[in-house]
């Protein structure tokens, strides 16, 4: 639709903020490694993520500054799990991929609760 071509375009701009106890509640896969970006896989109901708006199938561009188009699985995990207050980029690229969390993944996939 002419919106996801929009959102694909314009990057979503969210901040979220784990101050307040909330958990991060995100499951990510993707990396370097894999020739991929980071892709939202998994969003818990109630969490930061949540709130924030992101939603599966979002492809995370930055964190903080720091671009996630190129960058490894585990250096996107540590970036996101050590934050209390994340300002990210985000676009929407229509895909729905969903996981249960615990499931393999073949292309690193990672709960950040």
């Amino acid at each position: 639709s002419w919106l996801r071509d929009l959102n694909a375009m314009f990057p979503l701009q969210v901040s979220l903020n784990m101050d307040d106890g909330r958990s991060l509640g995100l499951m990510i896969r993707g990396g370097a490694e894999y020739g991929l970006g980071i892709y939202i896989t998994g969003v818990d109901p109630g969490s930061a993520a949540d709130a924030g708006g992101l939603k599966v199938g979002d492809q995370i561009l930055e964190v903080d500054g720091q671009s996630f188009v190129i960058i490894s699985h585990d250096e996107a995990v540590h970036i996101l799990k050590t934050g209390c207050h994340l300002r990210m980029k985000v676009r929407d690229v229509g895909r729905q991929t969903t996981h249960v969390q615990g499931a393999c993944c073949p292309s690193g996939c990672s709960w950040l609760c």
